[in-house]
């Protein structure tokens, strides 16, 4: 998703510390990989270990931020696209297997390692593992060089035919959540495999996966991407829903299976907003059981990344909106992080769990920002009207109280989470 809100201050990513997640480095094989040949995909391999330094010339770029009308953002903004191919074709989901093709036409070709060699894509949680046909797995930076060969049907040719692009491991680093433990609680602090990817089509133009300026420290925005995988949930564009898949037969843990896809988001997109807050299957800790977000509490987070105050569709903010936020768990805390309540001056919103919409409406965070084009009555009122006019279930949403606290759930009258102004 070109998501509406900045990891707590504008843009600030948590600093990587030293991993202590064991990772398996396990030798790569030396034998010829056996099973798909490689010379079948060799044309869509590079020759060189790095593209040509050419861009795309038709290469669209993504929306201006500064151009959005409020509660007109369009789904290449404020949907849950989470990565862009640099043509107009946003996408959040790739298949788990070489036949099932997502929404915009796009599935899997095959999956290399560095040397060229074809191995079976797995996603196990929130981390992608390569399987060499001898059964050595291939999985943290022993990943980077590995290629994703990707081909997307383009139905308005003529005749139809398929592009094939090359989504490149860079490399593997690893991140904290946003959410933290509660000391005592059965969950475990651990970090996050982020893959940077660099992306071409198969003519060696390269695109932009992430849109450019979502990581402003990114020496190369315009070719590369910072990126969370994971697998266990699906979201609906229309109404943010959220759905919990169980475990593939056999299996206790999110994971990638046949006919079932995964997830692949650039940092400071929603959806992974939502999987660094902890919202997601693959970020729990097993054992959690009950205490874990359920599906509609994800769906209020990401309504709440998103502006969708009325829960109705109606995205009410923008790219690099500074945010706090302060939720109701047995389990994480954000305090300290970067979407901690310390230094909130203001209250956003209270938003209701079970609902998935916001409860009462503070300072708006896009007016505080100065982006939305409206003085803040004018926005509060085009808010409100918003949720008794539009959508399948109206309402009334009331102001807060002034003298609300924004620094923490509990002052909320009621409800699952607070989102807070810097």
């Amino acid at each position: 998703m070109q998501t509406s809100v900045s990891r707590g201050v504008v843009f600030a990513l948590a600093a990587c510390l030293a991993c202590d997640r064991v990772i398996d480095d396990a030798p790569l094989e030396v034998d010829d990989a056996e099973g798909l040949d490689p010379s079948a995909y060799a044309a869509e391999l590079p020759t060189g270990t790095s593209h040509p330094a050419h861009v795309c010339k038709d290469d669209v770029d993504p929306p201006d931020a500064t151009a959005v009308v409020p509660g007109e953002c369009p789904p290449e903004m404020c949907g849950l696209n989470g990565a862009w191919l640099g043509e107009g074709v946003p996408f959040r989901q790739l298949g788990c297997d070489t036949y099932t093709r997502n929404d915009q036409g796009i599935r899997l070709r095959a999956f290399v390692d560095r040397f060229g060699r074809s191995m079976t894509l797995g996603v196990e949680g929130d981390e992608l593992v390569g399987r060499l046909p001898g059964g050595a797995r291939v999985r943290g930076t022993s990943l980077t060089g590995a290629q994703i060969l990707l081909r997307r049907l383009d139905p308005d040719g003529s005749p139809p035919f398929e592009q094939s692009y090359r989504l490149r491991i860079v490399s593997v680093t690893f991140l904290n959540f946003d959410a933290r433990c509660i000391p005592g609680a059965p969950c475990v602090d651990r970090q996050v495999p982020i893959y940077e990817i660099e992306g071409s089509r198969g003519d060696g133009c390269v695109f932009a996966l992430c849109k450019p300026g979502l990581d402003p420290g990114d020496e190369l925005p315009d070719i590369r991407g910072k990126t969370v995988i994971f697998v266990g949930d699906s979201y609906d564009e229309r109404t943010l829903a959220v759905t919990i898949d169980p475990p593939p037969y056999g299996s206790s843990a999110p994971s990638c299976a046949p006919a079932r896809f995964f997830n692949i988001a650039c940092i400071d997109t929603a959806i992974a907003k939502l999987h660094l807050l902890r919202h997601t299957s693959a970020s729990q800790t097993p054992g959690a059981g009950g205490r874990a977000p359920t599906a509609r509490q994800r769906q209020t987070m990401l309504r709440l990344l998103t502006g969708d105050y009325c829960g109705n569709g109606m995205h009410f903010t923008t790219d690099g909106v500074p945010l706090t936020i302060d939720f109701a768990s047995a389990l994480y805390r954000t305090g300290g992080g970067p979407f901690g309540t310390e230094d909130a001056v203001s209250a956003d919103a209270c938003w209701d769990g079970v609902a998935a919409h916001a409860t009462c409406l503070g300072r708006p965070r896009w007016f505080l920002a100065g982006s939305s084009g409206r003085d803040e009555p004018t926005l509060i009122s085009e808010i409100q009207e918003s949720c008794r006019s539009v959508g399948s279930a109206v309402f009334d949403l009331p102001r807060c109280d002034p003298a609300l606290s924004p620094s923490s759930v509990a002052s909320c009258p009621s409800g699952y989470a607070i989102s807070g102004n810097r």
